[in-house]
């Protein structure tokens, strides 16, 4: 009989219901903090894996780099003259070496090496163990390979040089991935990275894992009083003898993180515990609300949606624990804005030129297929303007490299200046730009060029004490938008260039049209 009359009490029911809503809210947070420990170990993982996938992505990136840049070697017709001279009569190399580093000595390579078609090396700059692993290799029909390297991998480019149908000999272009690289990586994503060879570390980001047996039989490792997260990256072309490379990543945050969650909600319990006993009745009163905002802010969360959180001045727990959250929101926002203001700067430098800030090859390749399309659509054409600085070793060799960077600085100001904006400006080699637009003007495209011309002509370079006068030559072709892209733009390139030669043949500082192109008289020929 008293225990009925205490359940009919309102104290009775208001001990009930304190008691319902604890187990709730106590059961609630325990849940959130297991669902985050779990969220936070998967992210650990998520992580190593998705800069492990980064780390094959620029391999990828650097294995194509190597592809084109022995592809374009191969396919040069004065190298592949030159060749003949070498192999076939007996020539000195040397000249086909000038021409390579005149050509095509801007290419992001670490090694090079030319080898005849009986594997006599011509010349190039390389170890000699590389030398001698590549030689064995030089027929093979993969073109692309990993070697071994004193301190991780070397990726390597095979390509037979022909000339007419016959095998001259061989180009060899490599990039090394040791021990810079690694570092690099490390600094950019904060994760180690290490490569090992028979269990044993051959080289890391940071020097301290160098020369440490090596074990890995679980995920997790341990140096000195660090412990670290491991991760195999398996590089599908490495063999199983050449140095296999690995990542860490520090637990001991991981362990932080989640031993201060641990403490949080543990010292959120107790404090709920004790403001709901003590105010019972105001809690059920006036919390309702805040409560549920604060459970859905828990799942929203757990869900991956970051939504805003106002905070609030009331002095309670419930608030408290409310701005903790609009706290870690808004960390967590800002920090999602840090990586997407890193990411969009990788886009950026992935297909911007450094030091110019016009558009690189690379990204020539991509944006072209879309000026065909639109040209298609308006039954336009496709124009070039391809353009070569006059002289321009001879500043680097007068004046200096800085100076020359000057120059070409100089040079791609003025022609952002005068460009259109639907003009594509592009900077393709050492000192050779190109310019595409879409048009059915080739007289508005003559009169751009020729006005280029006579600024570039009339305004020097000034630097320091220094004034430098610059001219350019200019070569103007179309493309009929109607061909394959890649055969479209390898015609329309190679008619610029012939137009550019012309230009320079009849005394450089003027602008030629390709065979079939006329225009009004517009061109100032030198």
């Amino acid at each position: 009989m008293a225990v009925r009359s205490f359940l009919n009490s309102y104290r009775g029911r208001l001990i009930i219901y304190s008691t319902a809503l604890m187990l709730c809210l106590t059961g609630s947070l325990l849940y959130s903090y297991h669902h985050v420990d779990s969220i936070i170990k998967g992210e650990t993982t998520e992580h190593i894996e998705r800069v492990a996938q980064l780390s094959h992505k620029r391999l990828e990136d650097i294995q194509n780099s190597l592809k084109g840049y022995v592809d374009t070697i191969r396919s040069d017709l004065r190298l592949q003259e030159y060749m003949f001279v070498v192999t076939n009569i007996g020539s000195e190399a040397k000249p086909l070496h000038e021409l390579y580093k005149k050509h095509f000595g801007w290419f992001s390579v670490d090694h090079y090496l030319f080898f005849s078609k009986s594997g006599k090396k011509l010349f190039g700059q390389a170890e000699a163990s590389l030398v001698e692993q590549v030689k064995p290799i030089l027929k093979e029909t993969e073109s692309i390979r990993y070697l071994d390297a004193h301190d991780g991998l070397e990726i390597v480019a095979i390509s037979p040089i022909k000339y007419r149908d016959s095998i001259l000999g061989y180009v060899v272009l490599s990039k090394h991935i040791g021990q810079k690289w690694l570092s690099a990586y490390h600094d950019e994503s904060g994760v180690m990275a290490f490569f090992v060879k028979n269990n044993t570390v051959l080289s890391s980001c940071t020097g301290k894992l160098t020369g440490k047996s090596f074990n890995p039989s679980t995920a997790n490792m341990t140096m000195g009083d660090d412990s670290y997260h491991i991760y195999h990256s398996n590089l599908s072309t490495t063999e199983s003898t050449l140095p296999q490379l690995w990542f860490a990543i520090k637990n001991t945050e991981v362990v932080s993180r989640l031993n201060e969650h641990r403490r949080a909600t543990l010292l959120t319990i107790g404090f709920s515990i004790a403001a709901i006993t003590l105010f019972g009745l105001l809690l059920i009163r006036n919390f309702t609300r805040p409560l549920t905002q604060l459970i859905h802010l828990t799942r929203s969360i757990t869900d991956g949606k970051l939504p805003d959180v106002d905070r609030t001045n009331k002095p309670n727990e419930i608030a408290a624990l409310s701005n903790h959250f609009a706290d870690m929101v808004k960390a967590l926002k800002d920090k999602q804005d840090e990586i997407d203001k890193v990411h969009a700067a990788l886009e950026k430098s992935a297909i911007t030129d450094m030091l110019t800030g016009l558009y690189n090859r690379r990204y020539l390749q991509v944006v072209f297929p879309k000026l065909v399309a639109q040209a298609q659509r308006d039954l336009h054409k496709i124009a070039a303007i391809l353009i070569d600085l006059d002289h321009f070793k001879q500043v680097n060799d007068e004046h200096g490299h800085i100076t020359g960077d000057m120059a070409l600085s100089h040079f791609s100001d003025e022609l952002k200046k005068l460009s259109r904006t639907n003009d594509y400006l592009f900077r393709i080699g050492g000192e050779e730009f190109l310019v595409l637009s879409i048009t059915d003007d080739i007289n508005g495209i003559a009169q751009f060029a020729e006005k280029l011309r006579s600024e570039i002509a009339s305004t020097p370079v000034q630097y320091q004490e220094l004034t430098i006068p610059l001219t350019i030559s200019c070569g103007i072709s179309l493309a009929d938008s109607n061909d394959p892209d890649q055969s479209t733009l390898t015609q329309l390139l190679n008619k610029a260039d012939k137009a550019m030669y012309e230009a320079k043949e009849k005394g450089r500082n003027c602008v030629c049209l390709a065979p079939g192109l006329s225009t009004s008289p517009l061109l100032r020929q030198v």
